[in-house]
């Protein structure tokens, strides 16, 4: 069985100036990165709830995708293969 979760996130204003005010100096964008790891959390938080709402022992083979939608917001989609232990 296929389970799945996502969540599309956009970035505000606040950040981008942030980030280009960053992107000046180099080093890590933190503020990006929290938001991948919150969009990431929350895809895979839905996709093992969509399992457990399925019956399922556990989650195998889960894989991450990202997409951009429009400008300045992005998908985050977890899934994998829900199974059953006998």
């Amino acid at each position: 069985m296929s389970c799945r979760g996502n969540t599309i996130r956009s970035r505000n204003l606040g950040m981008e100036i942030m980030a280009w005010l960053k992107s000046i100096a180099g080093g890590e964008i933190e503020t990006f990165t929290e938001l991948i790891n919150q969009s990431r959390d929350e895809a895979y938080n839905r996709m093992v709830n969509n399992a457990i709402k399925m019956g399922a022992d556990g989650i195998i083979a889960t894989r991450f995708d990202a997409s951009s939608i429009i400008h300045g917001s992005s998908e985050i989609l977890a899934y994998g293969t829900a199974v059953k232990l006998a």
